[in-house]
């Protein structure tokens, strides 16, 4: 992502133009604007610091389908639960089989509630192209 919106990486004549939406799409702009897509990865990244198991847990995928990519990550003193909707509508993902007796939110993007359910079948309402992350109780 350039720096700025003249692009700030060099006085020179950079190898490659850059993208379209320079303008906008940069550092300068999109740092105190919580809804760029700076923030959003900037948010996602903390998330991972605060979190050992999505730092170096292991991974176990749950039953997902074509539109959802669900997996627990578990490093023995934490478990997490990580569930994508990667479609543009709407999903239900659930119920998954997660032994917990509640959850707690890591991350979520916006609209994204908590699962409900009970253990071993727990859903989640995901809108479009949205992610969350709740540490298991």
């Amino acid at each position: 992502m350039p720096w700025n919106s003249s692009g700030g990486f060099t006085t020179g004549r950079p190898w490659f133009p850059y993208a379209p939406g320079l303008p906008a799409n940069n550092v300068a702009s999109e740092t105190n604007d919580p809804q760029s897509l700076l923030s959003y990865y900037r948010n996602w990244i903390a998330a991972r610091k605060r979190s050992e198991a999505l730092l170096k847990g292991d991974i176990a995928p749950l039953d997902s389908s074509a539109q959802i990519l669900a997996f627990i990550r578990d490093s023995g003193s934490e478990r997490v639960l990580v569930v994508h909707n990667v479609s543009s509508s709407p999903v239900t993902a659930g119920p998954l089989a997660v032994t917990a007796n509640g959850f707690e939110t890591v991350y979520a993007d916006s609209g994204v509630p908590d699962p409900t359910g009970s253990s071993g079948a727990w859903s989640i309402a995901l809108p479009p192209h949205s992610s969350g992350t709740w540490r298991l109780r």
